[in-house]
Protein backbone atom coordinates (compact mmCIF):
# COMPACT_ATOMS: atom_id res chain seq x y z
CA UNK A 1 0.00 0.00 0.00
CA UNK A 2 2.87 2.64 1.05
CA UNK A 3 4.33 1.59 -2.18
CA UNK A 4 0.81 2.55 -3.86
CA UNK A 5 1.17 5.91 -2.19
CA UNK A 6 4.61 6.97 -2.70
CA UNK A 7 4.43 6.21 -6.69
CA UNK A 8 1.06 8.21 -6.08
CA UNK A 9 3.13 11.14 -4.61
CA UNK A 10 5.94 11.03 -7.14
CA UNK A 11 3.45 10.98 -10.34
CA UNK A 12 1.93 13.94 -8.15
CA UNK A 13 4.99 15.74 -8.03
CA UNK A 14 6.53 14.89 -11.24
CA UNK A 15 3.29 16.85 -12.36
CA UNK A 16 3.55 20.07 -10.06
CA UNK A 17 7.16 20.19 -11.68
CA UNK A 18 5.29 20.31 -14.71
CA UNK A 19 3.04 22.88 -13.89
CA UNK A 20 5.65 25.02 -12.43
CA UNK A 21 7.60 24.38 -15.95
CA UNK A 22 4.84 25.70 -17.64
CA UNK A 23 4.28 28.56 -16.00
CA UNK A 24 7.79 29.93 -16.30
CA UNK A 25 7.15 29.33 -20.06
CA UNK A 26 4.34 31.46 -20.18
CA UNK A 27 6.21 34.56 -18.28
CA UNK A 28 9.15 33.92 -20.80
CA UNK A 29 6.56 33.60 -23.83
CA UNK A 30 4.80 36.80 -22.67
CA UNK A 31 8.13 38.72 -22.42
CA UNK A 32 9.52 37.60 -25.77
CA UNK A 33 5.68 38.85 -27.39
CA UNK A 34 6.28 41.63 -25.90
CA UNK A 35 9.73 42.62 -27.11
CA UNK A 36 8.73 40.92 -30.84
CA UNK A 37 6.22 44.04 -30.66
CA UNK A 38 8.16 46.49 -29.66
CA UNK A 39 10.62 45.46 -32.58
CA UNK A 40 7.76 45.19 -34.73
CA UNK A 41 6.26 48.59 -34.65
CA UNK A 42 9.70 49.85 -35.61
CA UNK A 43 10.73 47.73 -37.98
CA UNK A 44 7.07 48.24 -39.80
CA UNK A 45 8.71 51.69 -40.85
CA UNK A 46 12.15 50.24 -41.93
CA UNK A 47 12.89 46.82 -43.53
CA UNK A 48 14.89 44.65 -40.86
CA UNK A 49 18.65 44.97 -43.04
CA UNK A 50 17.59 48.61 -42.95
CA UNK A 51 17.70 48.49 -38.85
CA UNK A 52 20.73 46.50 -38.44
CA UNK A 53 22.21 48.53 -40.44
CA UNK A 54 21.21 51.65 -38.56
CA UNK A 55 22.01 49.61 -35.13
CA UNK A 56 25.70 48.36 -36.35
CA UNK A 57 26.34 52.23 -37.31
CA UNK A 58 25.12 53.06 -33.95
CA UNK A 59 27.31 50.23 -32.42
CA UNK A 60 30.36 51.39 -34.42
CA UNK A 61 29.68 55.41 -33.38
CA UNK A 62 29.37 53.92 -29.48
CA UNK A 63 33.11 52.50 -29.97
CA UNK A 64 34.78 55.08 -31.58
CA UNK A 65 34.39 57.55 -29.07
CA UNK A 66 36.54 57.31 -26.56
CA UNK A 67 35.50 56.45 -22.74
CA UNK A 68 35.06 59.91 -20.77
CA UNK A 69 35.79 62.40 -23.46
CA UNK A 70 33.67 65.10 -25.27
CA UNK A 71 31.28 64.47 -27.51
CA UNK A 72 31.27 66.15 -30.96
CA UNK A 73 29.89 68.82 -29.78
CA UNK A 74 32.45 68.87 -26.59
CA UNK A 75 30.31 68.59 -24.66
CA UNK A 76 31.12 66.07 -21.52
CA UNK A 77 28.55 63.55 -20.04
CA UNK A 78 28.55 65.48 -16.85
CA UNK A 79 27.08 68.85 -18.08
CA UNK A 80 24.03 66.01 -18.51
CA UNK A 81 21.04 65.86 -15.68
CA UNK A 82 22.08 62.83 -13.86
CA UNK A 83 18.51 62.83 -12.08
CA UNK A 84 17.82 59.85 -13.29
CA UNK A 85 20.77 57.45 -13.20
CA UNK A 86 24.24 57.66 -14.95
CA UNK A 87 23.02 55.53 -17.64
CA UNK A 88 20.38 58.28 -18.26
CA UNK A 89 23.17 60.60 -18.44
CA UNK A 90 25.54 59.09 -21.05
CA UNK A 91 21.99 58.28 -23.19
CA UNK A 92 21.40 61.82 -23.31
CA UNK A 93 25.63 62.80 -24.03
CA UNK A 94 25.13 60.36 -26.84
CA UNK A 95 21.70 61.42 -28.45
CA UNK A 96 23.27 64.82 -28.70
CA UNK A 97 26.31 63.42 -30.13
CA UNK A 98 24.15 61.33 -32.96
CA UNK A 99 21.62 64.19 -33.67
CA UNK A 100 24.69 66.93 -34.15
CA UNK A 101 26.70 64.10 -36.53
CA UNK A 102 22.85 63.26 -38.54
CA UNK A 103 23.39 59.58 -37.28
CA UNK A 104 19.60 57.84 -37.72
CA UNK A 105 18.87 55.81 -34.38
CA UNK A 106 15.96 54.46 -32.17
CA UNK A 107 15.51 54.30 -28.36
CA UNK A 108 16.13 50.65 -28.00
CA UNK A 109 19.12 50.81 -30.14
CA UNK A 110 20.63 53.77 -27.73
CA UNK A 111 19.29 52.20 -24.67
CA UNK A 112 21.13 49.24 -25.60
CA UNK A 113 24.70 50.55 -26.23
CA UNK A 114 24.39 53.48 -23.34
CA UNK A 115 23.70 50.82 -20.46
CA UNK A 116 19.79 52.04 -20.14
CA UNK A 117 18.88 47.90 -20.05
CA UNK A 118 21.14 47.13 -17.58
CA UNK A 119 20.47 49.80 -15.24
CA UNK A 120 16.48 48.82 -15.30
CA UNK A 121 17.11 45.67 -14.69
CA UNK A 122 19.19 46.41 -11.84
CA UNK A 123 16.39 49.04 -10.27
CA UNK A 124 14.00 46.27 -10.88
CA UNK A 125 15.60 43.51 -8.88
CA UNK A 126 16.15 46.15 -6.38
CA UNK A 127 12.67 46.94 -6.17
CA UNK A 128 11.78 43.29 -5.88
CA UNK A 129 14.13 42.71 -3.13
CA UNK A 130 12.80 45.79 -1.19
CA UNK A 131 9.31 44.98 -1.35
CA UNK A 132 10.03 41.53 -0.55
CA UNK A 133 8.62 40.20 -3.87
CA UNK A 134 11.05 37.10 -4.22
CA UNK A 135 10.85 34.00 -6.52
CA UNK A 136 8.99 31.43 -4.59
CA UNK A 137 11.10 27.98 -3.91
CA UNK A 138 10.15 25.15 -2.31
CA UNK A 139 12.29 24.99 0.56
Amino acid sequence: MSGAISFFLGLFGLGAAGAVNAGQNISQSKKQAELDQIYTAQAADRSDADLRQMHERVRKEWQSVPDCHPNCLGKWPSAYSDRMGPYYQTKFWFRDHLNAKGIPYDDAILDEVCGVNYEKLMNKMLDDAVHGRRRRRWF
